[in-house]
């Protein structure tokens, strides 16, 4: 090789090479440590080879890399189990399950806890009534209870059910079993957990804290409404009453935070269509009262199993 044109070196450069000015390229800065990593590799403790798998299989968990370069009991259990895919709708669920919202049911309902909250409103530990997602479209032969079944949103693997279960439930077809999410799960930041929610809700101080389910966005007329329901809470003795109001559409819960009063009222995103299956979650909830417009269902969950504790609110 030959130089096409020659370059002077000059002398800063000069007196860069030779040591003499100092973090002059970086490379003698101080080293910082970057505080939440994604990935550490321990160089001169693991050789080059072993750095190189964890960082390939680090990339394939968050779906960067499509399949694994080499063969590993990891990749190839995930490429010999039967996959299934999933909507959208499915996949927002399997976030709210993985967060814990629906604690203490650690995946999909099988059939004995499809029944029994058929039959007696609630599975012996508490959990919501019966989510009824027709997320299986399989025959029962093309699903094996010995072999695990992996969950597929847009071609990636966001969810494996260890041991899964098909069974029907009048004209639906329902998947039940655990599952464990991958590195790549569906995820909307804006959908917080339980824990996170009940901290910011605890920084408040309220005495209780009171639900409302919105179908579109907190407006002015509703914020005077929020208000009210607050009146009525102090009337019955809860001097600080914070207001939790759950939005569906993520459109509309970014508008909701724009209106809402940060002292007393938390917007909160939880976008599938239900709201008895989250107030009867206990780990969840942390909610005392709950809010009803005029007209509004939802009445009966002062009655439901382990719920008796609900104060409902009708406001006129």
């Amino acid at each position: 090789m030959r130089p096409i044109v020659p370059i002077p070196c000059l002398d800063l450069y000069k007196k860069a090479r030779a040591g003499e000015i100092c973090a002059f390229t970086g490379v003698d800065s101080v080293y910082e440590e970057p505080r939440q990593p994604d990935l550490t590799l321990h160089a001169g403790f693991e050789s080059v080879e072993e750095s190189t798998r964890r960082l390939l299989a680090f990339l394939f968990q968050k779906g960067i890399l499509p399949h694994l370069p080499y063969p590993s009991p990891a990749s190839q259990l995930i490429l010999e189990e039967a996959t299934l895919p999933v909507s959208e709708e499915e996949a927002k669920w399997i976030q709210i399950l993985s967060l814990g919202w629906i604690d203490p049911l650690r995946g999909l309902m099988t059939e004995k806890q499809h029944r029994q909250c058929l039959h007696f409103g609630a599975i012996f530990d508490p959990v919501p009534t019966a989510i009824r997602t027709p997320i299986a479209v399989m025959t029962k032969s093309e699903v094996r209870q010995d072999r695990s079944l992996s969950l597929l949103f847009n071609g990636t693997v966001i969810a494996t059910v260890s041991r899964p279960q098909v069974y029907r439930s009048g004209p639906d077809v329902l998947l039940g079993g655990d599952f464990s999410v991958t590195a790549a799960t569906y995820s909307n930041p804006l959908v917080r957990s339980p824990f996170e929610l009940r901290r910011e809700l605890d920084a408040m101080k309220p005495d209780v804290v009171a639900a409302l389910f919105l179908d579109s966005a907190l407006d002015n007329t509703q914020a005077i409404r929020i208000d009210e329901a607050r009146e009525l809470l102090y009337r019955r003795g809860y001097g600080n009453a914070a207001v939790a109001v759950f939005v569906r559409d993520e459109a509309e819960f970014l508008r909701s935070e724009e209106v809402a009063d940060p002292e007393t009222t938390k917007p909160i995103l939880f976008p599938v269509p239900t709201e008895d299956a989250l107030l009867r979650a206990r780990l969840a909830k942390a909610v005392g009262a709950r809010v009803l417009f005029e007209k509004q269902a939802g009445n009966d969950i002062a009655v439901a199993p382990g719920l008796e504790d609900i104060e409902v609110l009708v406001l006129l």
